[in-house]
């Protein structure tokens, strides 16, 4: 099957490649602002790249609205982020997290989510 993406609604190209990359890994990212408000956003756009050095890739889409996400932001001012791997028991909490939630908030707080110095 040959299809061209340049002739394909942008809904349409992301639902065939998230069919095509099965099991696809989340990275659940966690992130502090500058201000010290902690982030954490699931990312299912996420692979290894290479073992040395130990190197993975997250890679963020873009808001609705154009801007960019808090854990872009965060990371931009920080140079800082933890990826956590996602237990099916933690599943519920990372699907609560992945809804936009203004930058002052902090998922972890809002979610009931336990911290861990990184």
């Amino acid at each position: 099957m040959f299809l061209d993406f340049s002739q394909v609604d942008p809904r349409q190209a992301y639902s065939w490649l998230a069919s095509a990359v099965i099991p696809r890994p989340v990275a659940w990212v966690s992130t502090v602002s500058a201000a010290g408000v902690s982030n954490l956003a699931p990312f299912s756009f996420f692979q290894m790249i290479t073992g040395k050095p130990p190197t993975v890739m997250v890679s963020p889409l873009v808001q609705r609205d154009g801007g960019i996400k808090d854990t872009v932001r965060n990371v931009q001012e920080t140079g800082q982020l933890v990826v956590n791997l996602v237990g099916f028991d933690m599943a519920d909490a990372m699907n609560e997290t992945s809804f936009s939630y203004d930058a002052d908030v902090s998922e972890f707080e809002r979610c009931g989510i336990a911290t861990a110095p990184s």
